[in-house]
């Protein structure tokens, strides 16, 4: 189970809480977290979880005092090549369940891209104050959402939603304006960012160039010779970064205000 930063927001304005206790096995998203701490509120793990913990490293113990292992022993995680741990390697991190992997794995790398895409967009969100311009600080909560369903996708291996929206547009409406900036805001590209442009532009920009980091990690991660994963999220990535050029748009016609 995945928690978002939404289901957290909607919980907490049915009932607010000080605690949050996370249930075994979930996972919370970057920004799920990120509400939690600027909510101050704390987070729990499940004693069940604890107590399992305790067991299970019990086990390990006593496995390895036995020698030879016997094969009807149980293991604590696998490898990606059908190997067995009784623990986890420093150097090795949860893929999915109880499948590790390397931690320099290109999965891996391209979770970090994105994890550190996420803290540099609530920054950004912070440096110019985007709480006191309701268009700019609704765009932002869209992206954050959008952000929050590529996670979860991957996460879980799962199909993004077909009817995914960004700013209560489409993907194919995102990509269409994207393009066409003389249409839709009586103005050509914006080549040649400089000092010149507002500062709202130019941290914008920023983070448009952020996520074409990501992208390029998801495509080493999940594009090879033979085969072509995940086409789905690859485009939810390009159309993102789309979505910021519209915000880099909007703040260069005037629509976010002074």
């Amino acid at each position: 189970m995945v928690v978002t930063e939404l289901q957290l927001k909607e919980n907490y304005k049915n009932e607010k809480f000080s605690k949050y206790y996370l249930e075994e096995g979930a996972i919370l998203t970057p920004s799920a977290k990120q509400f939690l701490r600027d909510k101050k509120i704390e987070l729990v793990q499940k004693n069940k979880e604890q107590k399992k913990r305790e067991i299970t490293n019990n086990k390990i113990e006593k496995i390895k005092e036995k020698k030879p292992i016997k094969n009807n022993e149980v293991t604590k995680y696998k490898g990606l090549m059908g190997e067995v741990y009784f623990e986890k390697p420093e150097y090795m991190t949860q893929l999915s369940g109880n499948i590790l992997i390397k931690k320099n794995h290109k999965i891996i790398f391209f979770r970090s891209k994105i994890d550190n895409f996420l803290s540099e967009l609530i920054l950004v969100e912070k440096q110019i104050n985007a709480n006191n311009n309701a268009k700019l600080k609704k765009d932002f909560k869209s992206i954050r959402q959008f952000l929050d369903a590529i996670i979860t996708s991957e996460i879980l291996n799962t199909k993004l939603d077909k009817n995914l929206k960004i700013f209560d547009l489409s993907l194919e409406e995102i990509r269409e304006i994207s393009h066409n900036p003389k249409k839709n805001f009586s103005m050509g590209h914006l080549f040649g960012i400089s000092s010149d442009n507002s500062i709202k532009t130019l941290y914008l920009n920023k983070l448009r160039t952020l996520i074409r980091e990501v992208e390029i990690t998801a495509v080493d991660a999940f594009v090879s010779e033979l085969e072509i994963q995940k086409i789905d999220l690859l485009r939810a990535l390009n159309r993102l970064s789309s979505a910021i050029y519209i915000m880099m748009l909007k703040e260069e016609k005037g629509e976010y205000g002074n």
